[in-house]
């Protein structure tokens, strides 16, 4: 292979075919001006014995475009790259990165830069350099993690401070109270998942079919027909299969049970119709379900390869499990099959004892027949709201979805959406009526969503773990559909407050359409759902999906339907009873799919939602020692605010709390431990061990700037409170509590004041119940984050006081006898003072 020109390469197996090609590619590039940089182009061979070191490359004279001239050019053996990244090799990209992060300076200015500086120069300097080439080809787990600890390092070196603080904190959000940096390691997971994505369910048939052969290797060749992806097996390791798949997928299976994360196959209709090879289905079985290999033989030798020629299905009406294959009445043999009819009542007893549900279980690799998981599903909670004769229907499109049926994924995709249309109509029939006040002709609808809360944190508590609004919104409009085709009514028109879903659909339904266009929609697979009802039906326009404005002071007729479905939408949240849950459309899903037991389906934000799940991993480690050091769950659960850590243009205190958190400030108790080269006790002569909560909290020297921070901080939340028309029995514990906040008292959870860690304490129960007027989110978000900056300002003041004085006495040498401070002895049990000494 030879790289040449811009960017491209020659691919060719013989050196004359070699030779033909570049002198072509010359021609054309000579042809339109340009002329190939044969300094940065290489030769890559592989498989050859004793490559020559150069080899001669056939070009042609810019100047006489008929003479042939010939360039030497250098040959690599070891590796190959293209668009300047390594193929397959991510230990040569990992050796580019790390070079390009050892290379990298901040610029070189008196005074050093803050925090929220040296972020924005990071990102824009370095790691958009990094990004494009972790797309191209991820690298190892390992080596991202150690790129990590480089950037960190580099970080601190550039700070200054003696110790280094924990390369997790800077590298986490602000929720979890870090700082935000961007993380390699997590950006590299979502760059592998990604890809393998995209290979599996690329838009080019070619593409397509190399990485199915690929996959259909790896789970028959490697992992014993069991598919390697879901969540049963994807806790096993393939690390020794490196030359064997494409590293990049191995790095993706490492990020995904790094993740806690599977990937599923939403199309394994194949053991339905039995287009699936009788050997496969022998294996992936466990060992008690299996048939004798030479009986698979022996079929094989009769001509018989597949299911389908031997056995089928006959599902009950009602589709319920475990439906059981039945062997045919009468196989076709071909010649040489008498050993094959000799053992047919064997193999007949064999394939009566397989189910549909068990092959698919055992394809997945459960170990557990019995395993159906039962978990919320990701379509969100949308309502439809309809006026028929003075009632009012309404459809649920709730998260549950269904029971979550692993072996339902093995029905043909026209059987599956049948079902799903026959369960939404079945629901209209049952659904409560309620007459409106205004008269709606029959085929006049109006859609809402609704979700509670409105925009959810990751794994937030709600009715649907995964799901989102808009999928409210999209299921709604295709529930109207849904009805209007299997019920024969007129086409509806559908007045919804959703304008993206109609100008999608308005968009979708001009010719020429591509699905790829699609690829990164969110709600996709209901986009799609919606999408074909209305190209199939009596009128396939738009024209009937309307957009009405919400929430104005208009009396339309639109305006009252969707008024009326948004007061149902959000009424049916708060029932006893929850609204009956709606199929997921995998039958309009991507082939490959990302699922976890605790979300459902991942169709779209897939970046975000991975970059969730690991950082709630690594937090939740019990490795993580600032998670250990802070014990988030005992404070209020706020979220910092992101200006000191991110915008403010001097961020002394973020840098404060950065080497806080992490128990990395050098205090004298700290370097009493590390080195002996001070006394532990207080500077400033105190008796008291120098812990960072003794410099902080209890040292008498720091009074004036506690004193100074209260008042500050007091008189700001009075205004507050003022200016909201809080009422006086909530300002009164409220003020008590900021009057003390940077002190020890019982209002901190085991009386010990942490303000200096940027977190707070709870709030008092009677200001969190909902009965309180004190229920305004916005001014309590306010009031923390004036208090959060109050105290890490304090900290930081603090702190900076303590350095110049440690200067100064370090300058002369500890303190004198008479200003040292009086250090106690400790008392020593007497059957221990022959081993301990006398402190």
């Amino acid at each position: 292979m030879l790289e040449a020109m811009d960017d491209s390469a020659s691919i060719t197996t013989t050196a004359s075919a070699f030779e033909r090609s570049t002198l072509l590619l010359e021609t054309i590039q000579t042809a339109y001006g340009g002329e190939t940089n044969w300094d940065k182009s290489a030769m890559y061979i592989q498989n050859v014995t004793n490559p020559p070191p150069t080899v001669s490359v056939p070009s042609i004279d810019p100047f006489s475009p008929n003479t042939v001239i010939r360039h030497t050019v250098a040959v690599h053996t070891s590796h190959a790259h293209f668009l300047r990244v390594p193929i397959n090799d991510p230990h040569t990209q990992f050796q580019a990165l790390h070079d390009l992060i050892v290379n990298f300076q901040f610029p070189p200015i008196q005074d050093r830069l803050p925090l929220t500086a040296l972020r924005r120069i990071m990102m824009q300097c370095l790691i958009s350099k990094i990004c494009p080439r972790l797309d191209f080809l991820p690298i190892t787990r390992e080596n991202a993690i150690h790129l990590d600890h480089l950037i960190a390092k580099k970080i601190h070196e550039y700070l200054g401070f003696p110790f280094s603080f924990n390369s997790g904190l800077l590298m986490l959000p602000l929720p979890h109270y870090e700082f935000n940096f961007p993380s390699i390691s997590r950006l590299n997971d979502c760059a592998a998942i990604n890809g393998l994505l995209r290979d599996l369910n690329h838009h080019l048939p070619i593409f397509r079919n190399m990485a199915l052969i690929t996959l259909a290797d790896w789970t028959c060749t490697i992992n014993h027909c069991h598919f390697p992806l879901h969540a049963a097996t994807i806790a096993l390791s393939f690390a020794r299969c490196v030359h064997s798949l494409p590293s990049p997928w191995l790095i993706a299976h490492s990020a995904l049970q790094a993740a806690n994360v599977s990937l599923r196959d939403t199309d394994l209709s194949y053991f339905y119709d039995g287009d699936v090879s009788l050997e496969h289905i022998n294996r992936l079985l466990p060992s008690s379900k299996s048939i004798s290999y030479h009986v698979i033989t022996n079929l094989h030798n009769a001509g018989i390869s597949n299911l389908a020629q031997i056995a089928s299905l006959s599902p009950s009406p009602s589709l319920q499990p475990p439906l059981p294959y039945q062997p045919l009445p009468s196989p076709i043999f071909s010649h040489n099959a008498s050993r094959a009819q000799e053992q047919w009542p064997q193999i007949s007893n064999w394939i009566s004892s397989l189910s549909l549900q068990e092959v698919v279980k055992s394809f997945m690799g459960s170990n557990n027949p019995m395993w159906i998981p039962h978990v919320p599903r990701k379509c969100k909670q949308g309502k439809d709201v309809r006026e028929d004769h003075q009632s009012v229907g309404r459809i649920d499109s709730g998260p549950s979805a269904m029971v979550d049926n692993l072996w339902s994924l093995a029905l043909p995709r026209s059987l599956q959406r049948s079902m799903a249309e026959s369960y939404l109509c079945a629901c209209f029939a049952v659904a409560p009526h309620e007459p409106l006040t205004v008269p709606v002709p029959p085929h006049v609808w109006g859609t809402d969503g609704s979700m509670v809360p409105p925009t959810p944190k990751f794994r937030q508590q709600r009715f649907g773990q995964s799901a989102y609004i808009g999928q409210g919104e999209v299921y709604a409009l295709v529930a109207v559909h849904v009805y209007a085709k299997h019920c024969h009514t007129l086409a509806p028109t559908t007045y919804t407050d959703h304008l993206n879903s109609e100008c999608i659909m308005s968009s979708a339904l001009q010719p020429p359409f591509q699905h790829r266009q699609w690829s990164s929609l969110l709600a996709r697979s209901l986009y799609r759902w919606l999408r074909s009802l209305i190209s199939h039906s009596d009128s396939p326009t738009t024209s009937n999906l309307i957009y009405t404005p919400a929430h104005t002071h208009s009396t339309s007729l639109p305006l009252k339907i969707n008024e009326a479905a948004d007061e149902l939408a959000i009424h049916a949240q708060m029932t006893f009873l929850q609204p009956p849950p709606a199929p997921v459309p995998t039958f309009f899903m991507d082939h490959f799919t990302l699922y976890t037991s605790a979300d459902g389906y991942i169709e779209s934000n897939i970046s975000s939602f991975l970059s969730s799940a690991l950082i709630r991993n690594t937090v939740a480690h019990p490795n993580f020692r600032p998670a250990n050091t802070m014990l988030l769950l005992l404070y209020d659960p706020y979220t910092p605010p992101e200006h000191p850590y991110i915008r403010a243009s001097s961020a002394y205190s973020a840098v404060v709390q950065l080497y806080t958190r992490s128990g990395q400030l050098d205090c004298a108790y700290t370097r009493f431990l590390r080195f002996g080269d001070m006394s532990p006790h207080c500077l400033a002569g105190c008796d008291d061990l120098q812990t960072m909560h003794h410099i902080f909290v209890l040292c008498p020297s720091f009074d004036h700037l506690h004193n100074d921070a209260a008042n500050t901080v007091h008189m700001e939340t009075s205004k507050m409170l003022h200016n909201a028309d809080v009422p006086l029995s909530i300002c009164i514990p409220l003020l008590h509590l900021v009057r003390k906040i940077f002190m020890d008292r019982e209002h901190w959870p085991r009386h010990i004041s942490q303000y200096y860690l940027g977190i707070l304490p709870p709030l008092p129960p009677a200001l969190t119940t909902k009965a309180s007027p004190f229920q305004n989110k916005h001014l309590q978000t306010r009031l923390l984050h004036s208090w959060h900056s109050a105290a890490i300002r304090l900290a930081g003041r603090i702190w900076a006081d303590y350095q110049r004085s440690a200067r100064m006495t370090r300058r002369g040498g500890l303190a004198s006898k008479s200003h040292r401070p009086s250090i106690k002895p400790i008392a020593v049990l007497s059957f221990l003072a022959d081993i301990i000494p006398q402190l």
